[in-house]
C-alpha cells in the first residue's frame, strides 16, 4: 500500500438527528490517541465504543 496519510482527526464530535445524538471525544496526539464514541436514542445510551490507535513503527 502506498500513499500519504493526512494528520487530521476524522472524528465528528457532536451530531444530532431527530431523537438520535452522536458524540465522539478523542484525547492525545496523532502518534497515540484514545477516544470514546457514543450514540443515544431519546437521551438513553444505545451504543458505546472505546478506541485507540497511533503510529505503527
Amino acid at each position: 500500500m502506498t500513499g500519504t496519510c493526512r494528520k487530521v482527526a476524522p472524528n465528528r464530535g457532536l451530531y444530532a438527528s431527530g431523537d438520535y445524538t452522536y458524540h465522539c471525544a478523542v484525547e492525545g496526539s496523532f502518534e497515540w490517541y484514545s477516544g470514546r464514541e457514543e450514540i443515544f436514542l431519546a437521551g438513553k445510551p444505545i451504543y458505546e465504543c472505546l478506541f485507540h490507535g497511533g503510529l505503527v513503527k
